[in-house]
């Protein structure tokens, strides 16, 4: 703790005599302009239209209908025509499951339709705003004009220097 309050003693006195040859002077201000900047925002606009859109039967579930029924029995007959003594039984099964799954994916492409639909798509318009972002201060000290930037607009008609009186060799 006594450390503590040491070096914060030490430090205000060193801090003091780094300003010790310092003062404060007032000087007239000449001229003040505002600084601008401009920022870019990106503005979101939502377009929305009527347009067709194809629409098709979920593809994912397993539909078994009067198609796979229909498909299989013709392909259970085509594959009884091809094969011939032990392999008759497995040319018919291997029929009948080709045509099921033939006549199930017919009947699933025959079920794409159009619908009117709203469609809307997001695009977005660059708009660009200015703002003040500071200001270009202009003042004489000596019979020389300066010029700084200060974030507020500055109050009055002068502006306060600390001025350094060290001399450099």
């Amino acid at each position: 703790m006594k450390k503590t309050i040491l070096a914060g003693i030490m430090a205000t006195l060193f801090s003091s005599a780094a300003y010790a040859n310092n003062d404060i002077v007032e000087v007239p201000i000449t001229d003040v302009q505002p600084n601008y900047s401009v920022s870019e925002i990106r503005v979101p606009v939502n377009t929305c239209t009527q347009q067709l859109v194809p629409v098709t039967k979920n593809g994912d579930s397993i539909n078994f209908n009067a198609n796979n029924i229909i498909g299989g029995v013709i392909g259970g007959i085509l594959g009884n025509q091809i094969g011939k003594g032990s392999g008759n039984t497995a040319a018919t099964a291997a029929g009948a499951v080709i045509g099921a799954v033939i006549a199930g994916n017919h009947a699933q492409q025959s079920h794409v339709h159009y619908e009117n639909r709203v469609v809307c798509n997001t695009t977005y318009r660059i708009q660009q705003k200015t703002f003040v972002d500071g200001y270009l201060v202009s003042y004489t000290f000596n019979g020389l004009t300066y010029t700084t930037r200060t974030a507020f607009r500055p109050y009055g008609d002068t502006l306060k220097l600390r001025v350094n009186h060290s001399v450099q060799q």
